[in-house]
């Protein structure tokens, strides 16, 4: 069977014809990017999927996705996956880790071999990867070199010189290992080698064993650092997208109404000069979260206050849509929003202690179907938040999260030298009304 990973989650499975599997939840590939892998471990007959960015390991068993609680993980960075017989190993960030059962241990380190790709040879012992020329074998702590790649051939992952200066620029490479005929196939601007891995010269050798166990003390720099979950209240601040054209999927976790308030008020003003939420059915909420359990969804539209500048101040709710896309087809945009916080705070309820602290982790809990079900919402039963902004959709690294965490700025999708052309320069650059 060939099982696919698709960019919005869903896992699908051809056999014979593709159908669905289960879904991935957007808010556990926050930060991913392109840092995931995945592999059969038959072993476990399971999915096991890393994920780089976040250094987290979901499973796939059964019909649904789990995740694994590691005290310890291999490091950050672009994985390269190998299922064998003793379970799966993953080499990232210099790291080669092996997988058994439910807990990770390192092999070992060779920071300066960067593989592109991890195998390992059916039925016949031995580790074997290909880094930016050559192909090698794991022994004695390390990747060895037994042979060179073909000329013109670029690994997986190694960009090619973009100058112009290389017949190589638009010519896509691919390095394989093919199990079944036991041979490495490559492909690209020196053309389609291949070489039976039996002709290659290489020492007997065994699959590496973990130099230690979780049981031994991992190295600090390994350690998987996250608050333990618990059932804390606080108000989630959604501003989100369904999946379509555009995606995004903002929320924002306190447990102190006016945060939110603020939260509100600046995504508003930064992403939203057109009035998306109103005209494009954007969704702006506001969730409670009572000692876990999701309670209560409150559309923060109405509390929202466009203001124009003849000095008119319209709400965003539903009863003022017709109003405000008149004005908008008319190209009177609002000059800013503020947020009604009295109107707000009489409105919403009081949270239950514990709060969410900014050191807290909620796993959300539903008791029923979802609260406000004819909102669209990344929300859903299981999934995790921790204080303060997290990007469901992947636009920002784990990185700029955090960066946004500490208060530097809201994402606005925007360059800072963004601006608008006049009607002389748009002419200038060819376009035409």
């Amino acid at each position: 069977m060939l099982f696919l990973l698709g960019d919005d989650g869903d896992l699908r499975v051809l056999a014979p014809a593709w159908g669905g599997l289960g879904g991935l939840l957007a808010a556990d590939r926050s930060g991913a990017g392109d840092q995931v892998g995945m592999v059969h471990d038959p072993v476990g007959d399971r999915l096991v999927l890393w994920i780089g960015a976040t250094r987290q390991t979901w499973i796939f068993h059964g019909d649904r996705w789990d995740r694994l609680r590691c005290r310890a993980a291999p490091p950050a960075g672009f994985p390269r996956l190998c299922a064998t017989d003793s379970g799966v190993y993953c080499l990232a960030g210099g790291g080669l880790w092996l997988l058994a059962g439910d807990r990770w241990a390192p092999v070992g380190r060779d920071p300066e071999w960067a593989g592109r790709l991890l195998f390992a040879r059916p039925g016949r012992p031995g580790l074997w990867s290909i880094n930016e020329r050559q192909v090698g074998v794991w022994r004695d702590g390390q990747f060895h070199a037994v042979a060179g790649l073909p000329p013109g051939i670029i690994p997986p992952g190694d960009p090619a010189p973009v100058d112009g200066t290389d017949d190589r620029d638009l010519i896509l490479s691919a390095v394989y290992y093919d199990p079944v005929g036991d041979r490495l196939v490559a492909s690209g601007a020196g053309g389609v080698w291949q070489t039976r891995m039996e002709a290659l010269e290489a020492p007997e050798t065994e699959l590496p064993p973990p130099g230690l166990s979780e049981r031994d003390g991992i190295d600090a720099e390994y350690a998987v650092e996250e608050p333990e979950a618990g059932s804390f209240s606080t108000f989630l601040f959604e501003y989100s997208v369904s999946p379509g054209g555009a995606r995004r999927a903002d929320v924002v976790a306190y447990p102190d109404l006016s945060r939110i308030a603020d939260a509100t008020a600046e995504v508003v003003n930064v992403q939203d000069p057109m009035l998306n939420t109103v005209l494009d059915g954007w969704t702006l909420h506001l969730w409670v979260v009572q000692r876990g359990v999701l309670t209560q969804g409150i559309d923060l539209r109405p509390y929202v206050i466009a203001r124009f500048g003849d000095g008119a101040q319209i709400d965003l709710g539903p009863d003022r849509h017709e109003v405000l896309r008149e004005l908008v087809a008319r190209r009177q945009y609002p000059v800013g929003f503020t947020v009604d916080r009295a109107a707000l705070a009489a409105t919403v309820p009081a949270l239950q202690q514990p709060l969410l602290a900014p050191d807290g982790l909620i796993v959300l809990r539903f008791d029923g179907p979802r609260p406000d079900p004819g909102t669209f919402s990344y929300l859903d039963h299981g999934e995790r938040f921790h204080f303060g902004y997290q990007d469901l959709e992947g636009n920002l690294t784990a990185e700029e999260q955090r960066e946004v965490n500490e208060g530097i700025d809201y994402p606005s999708g925007l360059d800072d030298d963004v601006r608008e052309l006049d009607s002389d320069e748009l002419r200038e650059l060819g376009w035409r009304l």
